[in-house]
């Protein structure tokens, strides 16, 4: 109920009385020194207690520190002035031949050298020409061009006995490139994801992306835009997003053709319109995938196992 005119709320009474806390006793002046000596003893016993059932043993035994824990090995590994004990084909060691005059160039530089160079232009077959072959003769081409080079081997966690050859390179403004230059015939790359092969054939000098414990990818050397692996899993997903679009687009191109198969369409009518605008549709979505497919390049190359431990050898 609200409150009427000149009415107060009364205020609450007061206690009639407030009894006072007791003081708190305190203790005889002469029994402070008396607890804390008794305290000291307590404390100096039970830390010689402590000591004597927990402490070091007789035969001086004692265990790792997690700083002082032995290392795993490294998985990356580097050799100079050796050849490879691999085989590049049947009785046929690995063979490098080092130039004292060679040198660390760009990454244009070594650019301008692999597409001048012939080495990725020779076909792989198996037990004659293998990725052995291609990475001695192009790391021997690059010295002889006076240009540092190393023999790479890389060893797949999931088949470690059948290592796989490449090259790497020191560049001065990039740092460690790896280079794989094997030509056709290695079946890398399907048809399905091959885009545009007549009018832009593919690349097959190729950067390769590195990671211990990750697939083992390459890309076309005039499409790898960085060296950082993350650019390898965006690239790789951006082919999945052109190779779906693509699909979807073939797709609906058969609807369409379907749809106005066998039909007249009249000026002005809204069936007509509503062609005009689905072939409008059909353009925006082909103009797009020529888009990416350009940035992509025209192949696109399946990795072939999870990186286990790498070899270089300078």
């Amino acid at each position: 109920m609200g409150q009427q005119p000149g009415w107060s709320p009364q205020q609450p009474a007061q206690p009639a009385y407030a009894p006072s806390k007791p003081a708190p006793s305190k203790p005889p002046s002469s029994s402070k020194p008396l607890l804390t000596l008794l305290l000291v003893f307590l404390l100096i016993g039970l830390g010689g207690f402590i000591f004597w059932f927990y402490g070091p043993s007789s035969d001086n035994s004692s265990t790792l520190s997690e700083s002082e824990t032995p290392m795993q090995p490294s998985s990356v590994s580097e050799q100079s002035g050796i050849d490879p004990p691999y085989l590049k084909e049947p009785d046929l060691p690995i063979h490098l031949v080092n130039n004292p005059d060679a040198r660390d160039v760009s990454f244009a530089e070594l650019k301008t050298f692999l597409f001048q160079d012939d080495t990725d232009e020779e076909t792989y077959l198996l037990g004659v020409r293998t990725c052995g072959n291609f990475a001695e003769k192009l790391h021997n081409n690059a010295e002889k061009s006076e240009i540092r080079a190393a023999f790479v081997a890389l060893h797949f966690s999931d088949d470690p006995e059948s290592p796989h050859a490449l090259n790497a390179f020191k560049t001065t403004d990039r740092g460690l490139v790896y280079v794989d230059c094997i030509g056709k015939g290695l079946e890398t790359v399907t048809s399905e994801e091959w885009l545009y092969e007549e009018a832009n054939p593919c690349e097959n000098d190729k950067v390769a992306y590195i990671k211990v414990g990750e697939d083992y990818g390459v890309i076309s050397i005039d499409n790898a835009e960085s060296l950082q692996y993350s650019f390898y899993v965006e690239y790789t997903q951006d082919w999945q997003t052109c190779k779906d679009m693509l699909e979807d687009y073939n797709d609906e191109v058969m609807r369409y053709n379907a749809e106005i198969s066998g039909k007249v369409y009249y000026e002005g009518s809204p069936e007509l319109a509503a062609i005009q605008l689905w072939e409008a549709e059909l353009a925006e979505k082909e103009r797009m995938i020529d888009e990416l497919a350009e940035e992509l390049g025209s192949c696109w190359f399946k990795p072939l196992g999870i990186v286990g431990s790498v070899e270089i050898y300078w």
